[in-house]
């Protein structure tokens, strides 16, 4: 599956990155990379360096593409902004784009889950609330492939080289 490119679509502690850690060496994460640039806290992670973030995960995206990797993307992508970002990757370099929907994730369980993470990882339960009353109306581009996360597993174990 040779120039697929991969992104999560789903609230904040609704299983993306836990699902996506034995692949870790193709994915591009936006907590990572936001980590990577501050400290973290108790607070949680900075959003501050959003703007700085984007130019590093674009810039890695990029860099992957024109060697014909395999990426996936782990963020919440819960605007339609977030996602269109990723058609330049079609037209530029021939990529398919799939969306690992996890928008079927109960918010209670996201709630649930976010209270047992690291608390330089916890989101407050507003943030989590509006973004998830915000991906369960985002209608999805028809030029990205949805595809569950049970159905991505074996696609991506099958990926995986290392």
């Amino acid at each position: 599956m040779a120039n697929d490119l991969f992104i999560t679509v789903g609230c904040m502690a609704s299983g993306k990155s836990t699902l996506l850690k034995p692949f870790e060496p193709i994915v591009l994460s936006t907590d990572t990379i936001r980590l990577q640039l501050g400290q973290p806290t108790k607070k949680g992670i900075d959003q501050t360096c959003t703007g700085k973030m984007l130019k590093i995960l674009d810039e890695y995206l990029d860099y992957r593409c024109s060697k014909g990797c395999t990426s996936v993307i782990d963020a919440c992508h819960s605007t339609i902004e977030s996602i269109t970002r990723y058609y330049k990757y079609i037209e530029q370099y021939g990529y398919k784009v799939w969306i690992i929907d996890f928008r079927h994730v109960p918010l209670k369980e996201c709630l649930l889950n976010n209270k047992n993470r690291p608390t330089y990882k916890w989101v407050p339960e507003d943030v989590i609330i509006t973004t998830y009353n915000n991906l369960q109306m985002l209608v999805l581009p028809l030029w990205a492939q949805r595809i569950t996360p049970e159905k991505v597993l074996p696609i991506l174990i099958k990926l995986k080289t290392w």
